[in-house]
């Protein structure tokens, strides 16, 4: 048997949730509606040719230089990590 406390919370939680869904999918409808309207388009920046060669140029050069601390970085990590196995592999060698 459910008890009537129980029945009575499951009655209020599904009134709630009915009432929350009913929100979210108006606050979901003003919202396309808003992305939708003609008059809120949001418009590119006026950016000349010389400008966004500049910007390319700069982002590549970005990448260029990440790519090479990222390498370096590797390189360094590697070469602790070799000279770690050798010192340990010459301990284990001394003692054995």
């Amino acid at each position: 048997m459910v008890g009537e406390g129980f029945a009575f919370d499951m009655i209020r939680r599904m009134k709630l949730n009915r009432e929350t869904s009913r929100i979210r999918r108006e606050r979901a409808s003003e919202r396309t509606q808003r992305m939708l309207s003609a008059e809120n388009h949001y418009h590119l920046p006026d950016t000349t040719p010389e400008e966004m060669e500049k910007i390319i140029c700069q982002s590549k050069e970005k990448k260029e230089k990440d790519e090479s601390y990222f390498k370096w970085g590797s390189f360094i990590i590697f070469g602790v990590l070799i000279m770690l196995a050798l010192i340990a592999w010459g301990i284990f060698l001394i003692y054995n």
